[in-house]
């Protein structure tokens, strides 16, 4: 019996990159990296790379791979703690 294919880490980075891209791309203002894994969480379901489980507790967002994800992608930060899509206008 053969077993499913494992992603390579380049594929499991190119999702990411594209889960973040497609929220931000879709958001009307800028968002935080904890709305960015909610809104990840609602368009994937319940197993999502970006949410931390506690045993007895909801899923907490976890914001660490998301800001790794949104320097890689090269993504525009407004102030502290909001970004927006990357190559996006911020007016001064």
């Amino acid at each position: 019996m053969m077993q499913p294919k494992q992603k390579t880490p380049a594929e499991i980075a190119a999702d990411k990159n594209y889960d973040v891209l497609r929220v931000l791309t879709g958001a009307k203002k800028a968002l935080t990296p904890t709305e960015i894994a909610h809104a990840i969480k609602a368009s994937r379901g319940v197993e999502c790379w970006c949410m931390r489980k506690y045993p007895g507790q909801k899923p907490v967002a976890n914001t660490s791979p998301i800001g790794a994800v949104l320097r890689r992608i090269k993504a525009v930060k407004v102030e502290r703690g909001l970004w927006l899509k990357p190559g996006a206008n911020v007016k001064s």
